[in-house]
């Protein structure tokens, strides 16, 4: 295995005309790898990474133009590979129709992304070169994201249709329920139940209906006979199929939780901020650059509500392909138009979250450039 990165600009596939490994590149401190593929008319290229020297293991690629994620491409493009951790890195053709492949690559120096480039400058020892950094050129600014209302998270549990059922578990009472919807980020704002149920004799369960919040991967459960209390967790797979809370087993219907468990957790009116945040489609990728300046212009219909904006960077780690996000940042309004600067070193790419937006009419539209 190689301990150290010696070729920067690689050749993975030369005019490939059938499935093929390819050649791989040597990875070792390299934080992230540059792909392009062109010549493909049908066929799949798989992104794979090697670090104990025998077994490849297929590794997401971010596509730089759209932004999504996979460890699969079937179009030409240009791909950003994060390398951190591994030894090698091979770009296979491992299904072929027809086209003639070639795909190249080419290595991020450090954390930071700088280019280095090698130049003949004075020197002490004629002949030779010093390697030198070349700070990119700041770029004008582009579009990133537009006609922004609200805030970057999931939306609200719906309906939540409560009914007494028959069954054991819960005592005989008149009971308020909360659902929260959740993800990896955080929880979003809890919902109450449509009616206070009042469980009697063998009547002893709540059957809580409720639809799918697009990106939500569990759901927290609230019911007790006071203030709703946390009484148990579920997945989305659950809530469509139908569960019995306490076993987390199957329940009476479809889209629904049978709820057999007193609260004794935290109120579900704590669940009062949603920071189950979604990450936008289209990051701002970093590659070669080391800060990120976001151009926010903000604009209102009138002045019956004061305006107040704030955000938070999420910033994209290259070892997992998943996202951080950092402390939001509240806007002061001396101006309806700020930038806001995010250092991007050690990051493939960069995003800015709307995590609260409130005044009248309050619309925002968001520039990004490099440099």
């Amino acid at each position: 295995m190689s301990d150290q990165v010696m070729v920067f600009n690689h050749v993975f596939q030369a005019a490939a005309v059938a499935t093929a490994n390819g050649t791989a590149m040597n990875v070792g401190g390299l934080p992230a790898v540059g792909v392009q593929i062109a010549g493909i008319t049908s066929a799949t290229i798989t992104f794979e990474g090697i670090q104990d020297g025998s077994n490849w293991v297929a590794v997401q690629a971010i596509n730089r133009t759209t932004g999504a994620k996979g460890t699969t491409a079937t179009a030409d493009g240009l791909y950003l590979v994060p390398t951190a951790g591994l030894d090698q890195l091979r770009v296979r053709i491992s299904t072929w129709v027809s086209g003639a492949i070639t795909v190249t690559g080419k290595g991020v120096l450090n954390a930071a992304e700088m280019s280095l480039a090698l130049m003949g400058i004075d020197q002490t020892t004629p002949g030779a070169s010093n390697g030198v950094y070349s700070a990119p050129a700041p770029q004008t600014p582009t579009a990133y994201r537009t006609g922004l209302t609200a805030i970057d998270t999931l939306a609200a549990v719906g309906t939540v249709t409560c009914t007494k059922i028959a069954g054991a578990g819960l005592t005989a009472g008149a009971y308020i329920t909360n659902v929260v919807a959740v993800n990896a980020f955080g929880r979003g704002i809890a919902k109450v139940g449509s009616a206070t149920i009042t469980t009697e004799t063998t009547n002893l369960r709540i059957n809580a209906a409720f639809a799918q919040v697009p990106g939500a991967t569990h759901y927290d459960i609230y019911c007790t006979t006071v203030a709703a209390l946390w009484s148990g967790r579920i997945t989305e797979a659950q809530r469509a199929a139908g569960v019995l809370l306490s076993t987390l087993g199957a329940g009476s219907a479809i889209n629904s939780v049978d709820i057999d468990v007193i609260g004794t957790g935290l109120a579900g009116s704590l669940a009062a901020i949603n920071t189950a945040y979604v990450i936008p489609a289209s990051p701002v990728v970093c590659t070669g650059y080391m800060n990120v300046d976001f151009h926010l212009t903000c604009s209102r219909t009138g002045d019956a509500v004061a305006p107040a904006l704030t955000v938070a960077p999420a910033f994209l780690n290259a070892r997992d392909s998943t996202y951080s996000v950092a402390a939001p940042v509240a806007l002061t309004f001396g101006s309806m138009k700020q930038v806001i600067r995010v250092d991007a070193r050690g990051y493939p790419a960069v995003a800015l979250l709307i995590t609260a937006i409130a005044g009248t009419g309050m619309s925002v539209v968001v520039e990004a450039s490099r440099s």
